[in-house]
């Protein structure tokens, strides 16, 4: 991977990030009503971290973990270095907000089983079947309980042979039904367009009309309201069941649109000259702040509670609105050097786990069936 497509990808990783935390900043409690809510803009975000997300871990279990053991290690360290601090941050959050009665959407009910809905948060099950559970109060985790179970299916597809195979995947698949299967298709466009990357090899003269006119497209869509209307009458066409059952998957028609523009760009960009990725400076500057993305994607909502709550803080302040940003960034920044920068110690923990599990090369058919 060219070191400029990998810094394109990373700025992309850090946008969405900042998609979902610039939607939630617009929550009258931290801004006074400034701006209307821009929860549309969150959903966007969280449809590109989807396509993302397939990209990178079709590349990674093509070109680098080239077994199930090596695959399992990188995920769960990523995944865990990240979320354990994201819940105990949401717990103390949480339990600060019932003592203190702050402005925070707190789920009682959970903390009377606390032992259950801590086990539904760290096996990311809360959103499998007819569950619809918060992982207490972070309320951007829903998409990781999707995200871990995409990995799972994609792990068994890629790694096993033979019928348990083709019994394993459909049983997984079932179990996701309906949320994080409806949106899972967002996340197999990543896994597609890396495909097409390795068997499209020539140059695409194209690449940089196709990127910008899918770029101006998804900014267009996003403004003119599109994406609601698309919504409203898909809502109205299923008799509102998307409204009604779907929770965090109910604007999934328009979602799709935004997840195969993201799509194009991506597909676009590995075909362009983007010479002004390539100098050392902006190389560094992106990698800095995509170091710190999954934290912030995490725990920006958990901090933006804590920070307006916990000093005076007037959402009709502009300086009260900035210093909640640079205090939540800054915070982010701290956490994610004991976090995902974290990554290698975390890996050697894994390791460790399971170093008596023999490796086992993914077989070439499995990839072969994938690339097609």
């Amino acid at each position: 991977m060219k070191r400029e497509f990998s810094t394109y990808l990373d700025l992309l990783r850090f946008l969405a990030a900042l998609a979902v935390f610039g939607s939630h900043l617009t929550f009258a409690q931290f801004t006074g009503g400034y701006f209307s809510y821009q929860g549309k803009l969150a959903g966007e975000g969280v449809a590109a971290f989807f396509v993302l997300s397939g990209y990178v871990i079709a590349y990674v279990s093509d070109a680098k973990e080239r077994t199930l053991k090596e695959y399992a290690t990188s995920r769960l360290a990523r995944i865990y270095s990240v979320a354990f601090a994201a819940v105990i941050l949401a717990v103390i959050v949480d339990l600060l907000a019932l003592h203190y009665h702050w402005v925070r959407n707190v789920p009682r009910y959970q903390y009377h089983s606390f032992p259950k809905y801590l086990l539904l948060a760290l096996t990311f099950s809360g959103q499998l079947g007819p569950l619809h559970e918060s992982t207490f109060g972070a309320y951007t985790f829903w998409s990781l309980d999707y995200e871990v179970w995409y990995y799972l299916v994609f792990a068994c597809a890629v790694y096993l042979v033979g019928a348990k195979k083709y019994l394993i995947v459909p049983v997984l698949l079932l179990i996701m039904a309906p949320r994080p299967l409806i949106d899972f298709p967002m996340w197999l466009l990543g896994v597609y367009v890396y495909y097409v990357h390795k068997r499209f090899l020539h140059e695409f003269s194209m690449a940089s009309v196709t990127f910008f006119a899918s770029l101006g497209f998804l900014v267009a869509y996003r403004l003119s309201g599109l994406d609601t209307a698309i919504d409203n009458h898909v809502n109205v066409a299923l008799g509102g069941w998307p409204m009604r059952s779907l929770a965090n998957s109910r604007e999934f028609a328009s979602q799709y649109i935004s997840a195969m523009l993201v799509g194009v760009t991506i597909f676009s960009a590995k075909y362009m000259h983007l010479s002004a990725l390539r100098g050392p400076t902006i190389t560094k500057a992106v990698n800095w702040f995509a170091g710190m993305t999954f934290t912030l994607y995490l725990t920006q909502r958990s901090l933006l509670d804590l920070f307006s709550n916990a000093f005076p803080y007037n959402p009709h302040n502009p300086f009260h609105i900035a210093l909640l940003i640079m205090a939540t960034f800054t915070t982010v920044w701290l956490l994610a050097q004991i976090t995902e920068r974290k990554k290698l110690w975390w890996r050697s923990v894994f390791k460790k786990l399971f170093n008596a599990m023999p490796a086992r090369k993914s077989p070439v058919t499995a990839r072969t069936t994938l690339a097609k």
